[in-house]
Order: C-alpha cells, then structure tokens, then sequence
C-alpha cells in the first residue's frame, strides 16, 4: 500500500485573541486511516479557517505489520501530532507508549459494504442469508489488505459460516480500490469500507447487515511525539463538533 502525503493549506495563518492580540499558529501533522482520509480531507480546512493552525495530513493503513502501516511508521519516527486510525489499532499504540493515555475519542464508526457490478445477477445482498448465498455462488471474492479486510476474510465469513467454503476464492487486493477491480469484472464480489470506495460508475454497493456490520469505531488521540500537546487536543475535540461530524457522515462513515 502506498502512503499518502496530503497537504491541507491554512485559511488563514494568524487568530486574533480578544486579550493577547495575535496568537502563533500551530502546525499539526494528522496522520489518519485510508477510510477516514476524504472526512479529515473535508475537516481540515473548517479547521484551520476557524483557528488559524496548519494541518497536514498523511493516510495509509490503520494498522497491519506491513511497513508502511502507521504503526510500523510512528516505530520508525515518522512525525506525528494527532493520530486518527481503528479503535483497536490504537489502543494497541497506547499500550506501547506511542499514543497519550487519557488522549483518545471514538469520532466515526466504519461502515464496510458490499460491491458488485449493476449487471451481475446475485441476489439479495441487504440480508445475511441473501449475502451468504451469494457469496457461496460467487467465482472470486475481493477484500482490501489492512483492519477492513481482516475483518472481512475471518470475521464476516465466519459469521455467515462460509468461510471453508469460499477460501478458494478469496483474494486479498494490496494497492489498489476493491471497486476498481469489481467495476473491471476482476471479480463477482468485493467488500471495502463506504468511505474509501469513491465515484466508481456501474456498481451496485449495498451495505453490510446491521448485525453483520464492522463494530470498530475509528478514534482520534494524541500522539506521544507531538510537538504541542494543547493544540492536538484541542483538534481531537474539534472532530467531535456537529461540523466536523457533517463531514464524516457525508464521507460514508457513521456517526460513534
């Protein structure tokens, strides 16, 4: 998986303060999972039109052992202020020191669904039972690498008791949109999270069951490294705001 250096320019680069005069800005580096990157992307800019600090962002996997992963990243002292990745995911750099206990809040909850193409003649993909039948007729089956896709290829098929039945084809896809390759015919069925999956013509994208759904939230919390402890803060509590929440919901997340 690739990463992926986004840069948000500020608004603004100086608020006034109603007693001090002008305040210094501060530069925060958000570094933030693939599924919540077109949200902060959204994000970013109220935030820095609203307090003059300078975001920059950067996207790649939530976790994995993969060494482009965030985790393996922040190991190897990749500058970091605010960390937006799964639940787990960070609970697990808490524990080893890398994120500020007492730090963290859940801002989004995943949302994982099910792709196919407008033509493709599968059945009921809204229930457990439809999916499951589609999934045992299914050719080939595509999930992404990372958090999503494990929970896909172990969880997901284990709920629905598939999971010996469609090993044989089961393909996990590194670097490239699950869309793309279902919208190409690549393959019968993908599944990737709703936020990542884009404007991808001639797909049929029907979100997993209630009961079937991911249950990770995806969480915000400072990085122990930051330069600024104050302002990373105080931008975690920003993603809590009914603004910042507009733009996770209208990025195909859910709400925590």
């Amino acid at each position: 998986m690739r990463w992926i250096e986004l840069r948000c320019l500020p608004m603004v680069a100086l608020i006034l303060t109603g007693a001090a005069g002008q305040a210094r800005a501060a530069d925060l580096h958000v570094i933030v999972a693939n599924s919540v990157r077109a949200a902060l992307l959204r994000i970013a800019p109220i935030y820095e039109h609203r307090t003059g600090d300078r975001i920059d962002l950067a996207a790649g996997l939530s976790g994995g052992g993969g060494p482009n992963s965030i985790p393996a990243r922040l190991a190897h002292g990749m500058a970091a202020d605010v960390l937006v990745i799964l639940r787990p995911d960070l609970d697990r750099l808490v524990a080893k020191g890398l994120a500020v206990r007492g730090s963290t809040a859940d801002i989004a909850r995943a949302r994982v669904a099910s792709l196919v193409r407008e033509d493709a003649s599968v059945g009921d993909l809204a229930s457990p039972a439809g999916l499951r039948a589609a999934l045992l007729l299914a050719q080939s089956i595509v999930y992404p690498d990372g958090g999503s896709g494990a929970f896909v290829s172990h969880t997901l098929f284990r709920r629905l008791g598939v999971q010996d039945a469609v090993a044989g084809h089961m393909h996990e896809i590194k670097g490239r949109p699950i869309a793309g390759v279902v919208s190409e015919g690549r393959a019968t069925i993908g599944f990737q999270q709703i936020s990542e999956i884009g404007d991808v013509r001639g797909l049929r994208i029907v979100p997993l069951p209630p009961s079937l759904q991911m249950p990770d939230a995806l969480a915000a919390g400072v990085a122990t490294a930051t330069r600024d402890r104050t302002a990373s803060a105080r931008f975690v509590a920003f993603l809590s705001s009914a603004a910042a929440q507009e733009a996770i919901v209208a990025s195909g997340l859910g709400r925590p």
